[in-house]
This record gives structure tokens, sequence and C-alpha cells, in this order.
């Protein structure tokens, strides 16, 4: 037990010394709109990794996961500009349902190592986001759609908000479904 307790507490004494560190050395760290800044750039990390918990409990690996983000980003933000935030949305969605089918059918039913897989379609998908995109950033979103990235509801970036209810969903999902359990 006393392991399990110092594998927890230990990491979380050196983000505490590092923030304390940083505090020290910047003003400027401890401050409302850097912690802002801070939660909002995490949250994308924590939404992915409320993924990558499923396959690393699986003994897995995916390697592709910021290229397939990468991927569905530009297809969503194409797809907002030409058809609304709703189809764009859902545009983003389709590309990572098939980006990820496409992984599980050839590790499935192929019984290629997921490391290899993935390695192989995170090259594939990063080099789709560049033709896709002809490497430039794709800008011009309308306002309602900032929000979800960039907005706050009560002081609480919606990013946050987001990747809260991720881990929530994720959390109720492996404890409490059959699913969960047989994963």
């Amino acid at each position: 037990m006393s392991k399990r307790i110092g594998g927890v507490i230990g990491p979380l004494v050196g983000l505490l010394v590092i923030c304390i560190g940083l505090t020290i050395m910047s003003d400027a760290f401890l401050t409302y709109d850097n912690l802002f800044n801070i939660t909002k750039q995490v949250a994308v990390n924590l939404i992915l990794a409320c993924g990558a918990t499923l396959v690393i409990i699986l003994a897995g690996i995916d390697l592709s996961v910021g290229s397939m983000l990468a991927l569905a980003g530009a297809v969503a933000a194409k797809a907002i500009q030409t058809w609304g935030i709703p189809a764009g949305i859902a545009a983003g969605i389709l590309v990572g349902i098939a980006a990820g089918l496409f992984n599980g059918s050839i590790i499935s039913y192929g019984r290629v190592a997921p490391f290899i897989v993935t390695l192989g379609s995170m090259t594939i998908l990063r080099s789709l986001t560049l033709v896709f995109t002809g490497g430039r950033p794709i800008s011009g979103f309308p306002d309602a759609f900032l929000t979800i990235g960039d907005g706050a509801f009560l002081g609480i970036p919606v990013p946050v908000l987001i990747a809260t209810a991720s881990v929530i969903i994720c959390s109720i999902t492996l404890r409490y479904t059959r699913f969960g359990r047989y994963v």
C-alpha cells in the first residue's frame, strides 16, 4: 500500500515543488490569466488521455493520436467554414472514428502489433493533414465556435469543462458499465 501512495504522492509533490519554484521566479506564473491559459492547454491532452487510458488498460498503444487529432481538427475547421458548426463538429468526429476503425481493423483482423500500425498511421495522418491544409493554418471562424476553445463559463475555461465531463464519462463508463468491466 505504501508503494501505491508513494506512486501517487511523489508526482504531486514534484508538481508542487515546480509550481512553488516558478511562482518564486516569476510574478506572472501564479496569476489568473496564466492559470487560465495553462488549464486550456492541458484540457486537450486530458481529453485525449481518456481515450488513451482505454487503450493502455488493454495493453495497447496508440502513437497516432496527435496526428489523428490534427486531421480531424483540420477537416472540422474546413467543414465549419463551409457548412456550419454542427456539420463541422460531426465531420471531425467522423474522421476520428474512421481513423480509429482503420487502426483497429488492421490490429484486430490483420494481427499487426499496435505499435507498428499506429506508428504508420501517425505518419499517414500527419501527411494527409499537411496535404489537406497545404501546410497553412485555418482561420476565420464564427465567434460561437471560438467560444468552445477560448471561452469561459463562470470563470472556468470551456475546454476545462469539456475535459472534466470527458473524465467523468470515462470514469463512469469504466466503473459501472458492462463495456467498462470488459475493458
